[in-house]
């Protein structure tokens, strides 16, 4: 069964790509396009990793990757923080947060399926229950 990666971004040409770049990975991908939707999505699927941007309408990307590693249910599911810009005190919220990593637009395709690739390689390295 592939991975399942939601993406949370409203910016309709980045979601095309990623989703055309992970696909071809072999991963299953959903959307959600603002920060309610995305919160709803993991709720009902509960995916493998989550994309998540910064600047969402509504919910922004902080306050959704805050509520997702509040619920203890949720907070394994690795959150990389997608952002426009490259501002410090952007990357330390989005730790603060609980976020794992913060990449910044523009995103290498071969950087993204690394980083994503790693954290599944290290979720396999784990022990895990039969």
């Amino acid at each position: 069964m592939p991975k399942q990666i939601l993406i949370v971004d409203d910016n309709e040409d980045s979601c095309q790509v990623f989703t055309r770049l992970l696909t071809k990975e072999g991963y299953a991908v959903t959307l959600a396009k603002d920060g309610a939707e995305g919160l709803q999505r993991v709720a009902q699927s509960r995916p493998d990793l989550i994309l998540l941007d910064v600047m969402l309408p509504g919910i922004n990307g902080f306050e959704v990757c805050r509520t997702i590693k509040s619920d203890p249910s949720l907070r394994s599911i690795p959150i990389l923080i997608i952002s426009a810009g490259i501002d410090p005190a952007i990357q330390e919220q989005g730790l603060n947060v609980g976020a794992e990593a913060l990449l910044t637009k523009p995103i290498r395709p071969p950087d993204l399926i690394a980083k994503i690739k790693g954290y599944f390689n290290n979720q396999h390295s784990s022990p895990s229950t039969p």
